[in-house]
């Protein structure tokens, strides 16, 4: 009986220095893995918004070319904290939580947020030859468009900014031709 006191005295005593570090190396571990999984997370939303952005630029493209007078707009809704992007056919789409989006004016503005005071970013293609048309300011009843103006010329856009805490994708775009790419920063 004497024996199995002693044993429970010890047994009392607290963890031991191994048992602590095998803990403290489990904590790491998850903490790791949360965020990673939270880095990961965050780029998945900027790679998708700006996919869901050229998948709509394709399609205005496509139609400005074949009917005239199409448009897609990038738009902050404020009261849901969310952006949007819409085309002239009436389709729109919500962008990923938590993503923002600038973009700059090419040889101007640069890094203009779309929020609430810049709640949109809209423009076309040209059905002449497929480039960017200028940044629209809004759409007469008959479909033509009021254009942006930048000093003596018109507003065109140059890079669009999707961004998601430090994850980030610019969709460079060449004005001259209407053809973009995706760039990874």
């Amino acid at each position: 009986m004497g024996s199995n006191c002693k044993r429970r005295q010890l047994n009392n005593q607290g963890f031991s220095l191994v048992e602590l570090i095998v803990i403290m190396i489990i904590i790491v571990i998850l903490a790791t893995t949360v965020i990673v999984s939270f880095v990961n997370t965050a780029d998945q939303k900027v790679k998708s918004s700006a996919t869901l952005i050229t998948k709509y630029m394709d399609n205005v493209l496509s139609s400005a070319m074949s009917k005239g007078n199409a448009w897609f707009k990038i738009r902050y809704d404020d009261d849901k904290d969310n952006y949007y992007v819409e085309d002239s056919e009436g389709h729109s789409e919500k962008l990923s939580s938590n993503v923002t989006v600038s973009y700059d004016v090419e040889n101007g503005d640069k890094g203009v947020k779309i929020d609430d005071t810049n709640s949109q970013l809209m423009f076309s293609y040209s059905r002449v030859n497929g480039s960017f048309t200028p940044i629209i300011d809004s759409v007469n009843p008959d479909g033509t468009f009021i254009y942006k103006t930048k000093g003596e010329g018109y507003a065109y856009p140059d890079k669009i900014y999707v961004t998601c805490n430090d994850s980030r994708r610019t969709i460079q775009l060449y004005v001259k031709t209407g053809v973009y790419e995706i760039v990874e920063n």
